[in-house]
């Protein structure tokens, strides 16, 4: 039985590193052991030929146990280098679930600042969790990550979708706009072609219409659409709470909403 579960470790290179440790120690004793003369006897030291069979017994024993060890150790260290075969798999951090992770039957309530309109925007299902595979050119997967997407019914925006660095939340006019970037940082941007992210600004409290939430990220998001308009969109989203603000503008043009009520669930 403990034989067993010493092959189960050694196979999950548990026990690798600490065994070879053992090993190397093992060698240096068998090395300052093979200073043989400290056990000879004033006899021994009389009798050449004593002394000469006295080497040769002794050698050939530490001789034999340190090649063994030796191969034995640079098994080892060919094992324990060899690379994990399971693919790396790229979680959705808790720290993006909190600010942008809702659950069914959470709603936000929306006021066009410009005109009295309302919009309701709701999630009536639940988040969709898949999974997106990176292979190998022998058709193997060396990574695995993460998504979840999440549809809201109504006009001012309609969709997100959340990787482990990435948030884009879609509206009717662009659906894949970046909301989020984990790898910008704040005061930076980020440029592909025609598209631009921005992470403007993080307030610890932000005042809306006399209503003030706390730990609240800014970011801008602006493209060039397929008719040369340029579409920018600014997202006010804070933790817990969701989006709270959003600004539009196309070609100059600017629509904002702002949130009057809201109940999201997580």
């Amino acid at each position: 039985m403990i034989l067993i579960v010493f092959l189960k470790l050694l196979v999950n290179q548990m026990i690798i590193q600490p065994l070879l440790i053992f090993l190397i120690c093992l060698q240096v004793c068998i090395f300052l052991k093979s200073d043989h003369h400290k056990h000879l006897t004033p006899l021994k030291l009389l009798n050449n030929k004593s002394l000469m069979n006295y080497k040769v017994s002794l050698l050939t024993r530490f001789d034999r146990i340190f090649i063994l060890t030796s191969v034995f150790i640079v098994i080892l260290f060919f094992t324990g280098c060899k690379k994990s075969s399971q693919p790396s798999h790229d979680v959705i951090p808790d720290e993006i679930k909190q600010w942008y992770l809702y659950q069914k039957d959470s709603y936000w309530v929306y006021q066009n600042d410009q005109t009295p309109q309302i919009d309701c925007v709701y999630i009536s299902k639940d988040p969709s969790l898949w999974q997106e595979n990176f292979l190998k050119d022998d058709g193997s997967i060396y990574a695995i990550k993460d998504h979840l997407d999440i549809s809201y019914e109504g006009n001012v925006f309609q969709s997100c979708n959340i990787d482990s660095h990435v948030v884009e939340i879609g509206t009717p006019e662009s659906q894949r706009n970046t909301a989020f970037n984990a790898n910008i940082l704040e005061g930076h941007k980020y440029i592909d072609r025609n598209d631009t992210f921005e992470f403007v600004h993080h307030y610890d409290s932000l005042n809306i219409d006399n209503h003030y939430f706390r730990d609240v990220r800014q970011t801008r998001y602006s493209t060039v659409m397929n008719n040369n308009k340029t579409f920018a969109v600014t997202f006010f989203l804070a933790r817990h709470i969701g989006l709270i603000r959003i600004n539009k503008s196309i070609s100059g043009i600017d629509t904002t909403w702002s949130v009057i009520r809201y109940h999201p669930i997580q």
